[in-house]
C-alpha cells in the first residue's frame, strides 16, 4: 500500500511540474503587456472575478473591456462605481452623528451617494428590462441565473 501512495504522489508531483511549466510559459507573453514591463495582477484578477460574478448572477457580462464592444457601462466605469460604493459604505458622515447638520452635507457624501444611485439604477433597469424581455415570449421559462430567479419570485410570491 505504501508503494502505491508513493507512485500516486510522484505522479501528482510530475503533473504539478507540467502544469507549472505551462503556466510559466504562458506568462512570458502575459495579458497584452509589453515585454519586460511588470504585470499588475490586481487589475487582471479583479476584472476576472468581476466577469465571473456577473456571469453567475446576471447571466452575462454587462460591461465591455475594449472600445470596439458595446455595452451599458465600460469596465472602468463599472469598477469605479463599485469602488465608490464600497468607499461610501465605509465613510463616517457627520450628518449621521449630528442630525441638525445633515442638510449641509459638509463632506459631500450625500451628493456622491445620489449620483452613484442614479448610475446603478440605470444599470439595474437595463438588466431587469433585458431579463423581462427574454422571459416574455416563453411559456415555461426556466431561470438560468439569479436575476431570473428573483424576477420569478417577484412576479409570483
Amino acid at each position: 500500500m505504501e508503494a502505491f501512495s508513493w507512485v500516486v504522489l510522484a505522479m501528482a508531483w510530475l503533473a504539478a511540474l507540467v502544469f507549472l511549466k505551462r503556466i510559466t510559459t504562458s506568462w512570458r507573453q502575459p495579458l497584452n503587456s509589453p515585454p519586460g514591463k511588470p504585470i499588475v495582477l490586481k487589475d487582471h484578477l479583479s476584472r476576472f472575478t468581476l466577469s465571473i460574478i456577473s456571469r453567475i448572477v446576471l447571466g452575462k457580462k454587462y460591461f465591455c473591456e475594449s472600445k470596439s464592444e458595446t455595452s451599458v457601462v465600460t469596465l472602468e466605469e463599472f469598477q469605479e462605481m463599485l469602488d465608490n460604493l464600497f468607499m461610501l459604505n465605509g465613510v463616517l458622515n457627520i450628518g449621521d452623528w449630528i442630525p441638525w447638520m445633515d442638510f449641509l452635507d459638509l463632506q459631500g457624501y450625500v451628493k456622491r451617494m445620489k449620483v452613484l444611485k442614479k448610475r446603478f439604477d440605470r444599470f439595474h433597469d437595463h438588466v431587469f428590462d433585458e431579463h423581462r424581455a427574454k422571459r416574455e415570449g416563453v411559456k415555461d421559462f426556466e431561470a438560468k441565473d439569479m436575476v431570473d430567479s428573483l424576477l420569478r419570485l417577484a412576479d409570483d410570491p
